[in-house]
């Protein structure tokens, strides 16, 4: 049976022979079909360099446009603008702002054809690529792309229902969720409180069985959702949250998401060593052996942002720590204060700068707290957040989603 990796390469090989037997001249609409279908095929393509892949995409589907135009084929031309747009926005090669706004205008081109009323669920489906746009767009204003965000989302919903599409009303209560919690505008407490609700709404529909990547991403942000939560029962969300990110440990392994695993550990050393309930020195042992797990994946080479957090991290789980040797944990917790200093600049990490000072130069046995922590860079096309709920490491829906958009025939 041929795996993933055979089916693309298949897939791209099947396209370009077809593509010998067309020209643009003679047979004009077979051409421009096989151009994007063999863009859409190199899009997906598991195997080779990506970025080669995308650029080969983007060439592909932008020679399908040179044939098929909005009022002529109005049809096509929206699926074709729908494919560049999510091409354009997983590339990561030349300059990335470009890259989103390139997607944004494809995407808001394709409602120019598809609406709610004539179609339905390609409108739902470009609303929710809008709103994942929109929030993490690098240009204009955060609170107008956010409140941009949540109108195409809260739009998606006017069309999907739980009962009728359980998979794409999932998707985007998750999305709405994540840009709930990220929300300038509005109310903390409020935004907060619908961000819990979104998640929990995903987590109805996704379970463990059916859809565990899914459901690992939903608790990972409900798990950081209840350790942030300014209201209630401070004890109790944190419960919920240590629960939360225990939970996704059962799906992400380090065997088969590293990344994904590096950051339920991290969460779960944070929330043993912040934690007010339980065994103070029992949860500082679980908090370093997390930080050391994390540390397992990260690497100050390939992820500095995350390597230099968790240190911070695990130097204030040494300084806190009650077993051992005083001394001893005294300097493994100097060595990782300037590990992650290492990596931090006053310019660009000035609090975290303060904050891993501070500790370094405090009196023997004051106690501290990091003051926030680090933005970290989402690994395939997310952007980054620094309040604690990063809309990437599988915790949001990449653009392509719910349904995506397969060719056109």
């Amino acid at each position: 049976m041929a795996t993933g990796p055979k089916i693309g390469s298949m897939a791209v090989a099947a396209f370009e022979d077809a593509l010998s037997e067309l020209t643009r001249e003679r047979d004009p609409d077979q051409w421009a079909t096989a151009r994007m279908n063999l863009g859409v095929a190199y899009r997906d393509r598991p195997v080779g360099d990506r970025s080669d892949n995308l650029k080969r995409a983007i060439c592909a589907i932008e020679d399908s446009l040179s044939v098929w135009t909005r009022e002529r084929n109005p049809e096509q031309w929206a699926a074709a603008r729908m494919n560049l747009g999510i091409a354009y926005w997983e590339r990561h090669a030349g300059d990335r702002q470009k890259n989103q706004e390139r997607a944004i205008r494809a995407f808001e081109d394709c409602l120019s054809v598809w609406t709610s009323g004539r179609d339905p669920e390609h409108w739902a489906t470009i609303k929710v690529n809008l709103g994942v746009a929109y929030r993490e767009r690098r240009a204009g204003h955060g609170w107008e792309n956010q409140e941009r965000a949540l109108g195409a989302l809260e739009g998606a919903l006017s069309v999907w229902s739980r009962e009728r599409n359980p998979e794409e009303w999932a998707a985007a209560r998750m999305n709405i969720g994540i840009t709930c919690w990220q929300r300038i505008a509005g109310y903390r407490s409020e935004n907060k409180e619908r961000a819990i609700g979104a998640f929990e709404d995903a987590l109805s529909v996704w379970t463990r069985e059916t859809n565990p990547e899914g459901w690992a991403a939903a608790r990972m942000n409900l798990g950081i959702a209840y350790w942030e939560r300014p209201v209630g029962d401070q004890a109790e969300n944190r419960e919920r949250a240590i629960e939360a990110f225990e939970d996704v440990l059962s799906v992400w392994t380090r065997e088969t998401n590293p990344e994904e695993w590096a950051t339920a550990r991290m969460k779960l050393g944070a929330a043993y060593l912040e934690g007010p309930t339980g065994d103070r020195a029992e949860n500082l042992e679980r908090a370093i052996f997390a930080f050391e797990d994390a540390l397992s994946v990260w690497t100050r080479e390939a992820n500095p942002e995350e390597w230099a957090a968790t240190h911070m991290k695990f130097g204030m789980a040494y300084r806190e720590r009650l077993a051992g040797h005083r001394p001893e944990n005294r300097e493994r917790a100097i060595a990782c204060f300037e590990n992650a200093l290492s990596v931090w600049t006053r310019k660009r990490h000035p609090k975290e700068i303060a904050a891993a000072r501070a500790p370094r130069d405090s009196v023997p046995g004051a106690l501290w707290r990091v003051v926030g922590e680090p933005s970290s860079q989402r690994r395939s096309g997310s952007a980054a957040s620094g309040n604690g709920l990063p809309p990437g490491r599988g915790c949001a829906v990449a653009p392509r989603s719910p349904v995506g958009c397969e060719p056109r025939r």
